[in-house]
This record gives structure tokens, sequence and C-alpha cells, in this order.
């Protein structure tokens, strides 16, 4: 595949670059990307071995609605013996208005990459993602996300960060702990969840 260069007197040169050179393998992981609801675009990766989707401050991938159950779906990896990979797979864990594949409600499913998944409004994408891919969803996100002038959230994500925040004190509150205290767990190291 030739390449371009110019020297001083202003011509183009051309060159040869092997094919070798520009295909990079890229390691490519498991994330879900949302489609619909408060985080659209926001890919979240899947790093660990199983992770849990619901409305409960527990849950891994938190979904802040009110069709959610506290501790909705998980997403496993296993290995899968075909292609010495894994393989990742969504289970329902008992929820109210159950997990949706592809539009079907299921218990328990294989996902493969493009495969979508319904939790109440919110919907998401299961893909395997490179850094390339993943630079892309976040920039897009960033672009829905903030006022290009500013640097501000738009009112709509404000408005949903407010809502999110909202329900997590409220679900402090019911478990009878202060709002001060994850203010202070934040100050000492503690870690929020977003």
């Amino acid at each position: 595949m030739p390449g371009e260069d110019q020297d001083d007197s202003g011509k183009t040169q051309s060159r040869q670059v092997s094919r070798d050179a520009l295909q990079v393998p890229r390691e490519r992981r498991p994330a879900l990307v949302f489609l619909r609801g408060e985080l659209m675009a926001v890919p979240i990766p899947l790093e660990r071995d199983g992770v849990v989707l619901g409305r409960a401050v527990e849950a891994d991938v938190r979904v802040n609605d009110f069709r959610a159950s506290r501790l909705h779906a998980r997403i496993s990896a296993e290995p899968d013996p075909e292609n010495n990979g894994l393989r990742y797979t969504i289970s329902d864990l008992d929820s109210t208005n159950g997990t949706l594949l592809n539009g079907q409600p299921i218990t328990k499913a294989f996902l493969n990459e493009g495969d979508k998944v319904t939790i109440g409004d919110h919907l998401f994408r299961f893909e395997m993602l490179d850094e390339i891919d993943r630079e892309f969803q976040q920039q897009i996100h960033r672009l829905l996300a903030h006022d290009e002038l500013t640097g501000l959230l738009t009112s709509k994500s404000f408005f949903s960060e407010l809502r999110r925040e909202v329900a997590r004190v409220q679900e402090d509150v019911g478990n009878g702990r202060r709002p001060e205290e994850r203010i202070a767990r934040g100050r000492r190291g503690g870690s929020f969840r977003w």
C-alpha cells in the first residue's frame, strides 16, 4: 500500500508500507453501550467474571429506572471450549419486569456481539470494543452530556445526575445511613458510584 511523503522540492514521493505494519492486533473487550437511558452512548466495560445490573447501590451497573429491580440481571463470563476464549451469558435475577434480549424475554441466554438488552426503559448493546471504539463511545457521550462552549453539563445531563444523586440519598436514608456519611467516605478516599 503506498504512503506519501514530501521532500524539500515539494514533490510527493511514494514509499511502500507493508500490510503487516498497518494491521496492529487490537485487544477487544466486552462492554455494554447505553443506547437509550440516562447514560446514552456510555460504554460500560465488563471486566469481571460477573457483573450485576440493577437499581440498587450494590449493583455493578446502576440502572436508575423505577421499572428495574434492585438486582435485575447478571452478565457472566465463562470458558468457551470451542475457541479457547470466553463467552458471555445474561441471566435475569427473578426481576419483577423481566429482561429482554433482542426484544424477547429471557431467563438465561448467551450474548453475541450486537445483541440488545432491555431493562425497564434502558436499552444496552453488547459489544466487543477495542481501545479506539471505547474512546469513540466516550467522546460521543462527552458531546451529548456537555455543552461544547462552556464545558458544563447540558440541562438534560444535569437533571439526570441530580435524579441519580437524589435516588442514592433516598436509598442511603432508607438503609439508615445519613448522606453526610457518603461525603465523609469520599473524602477519606472511598469511591462514589457513578
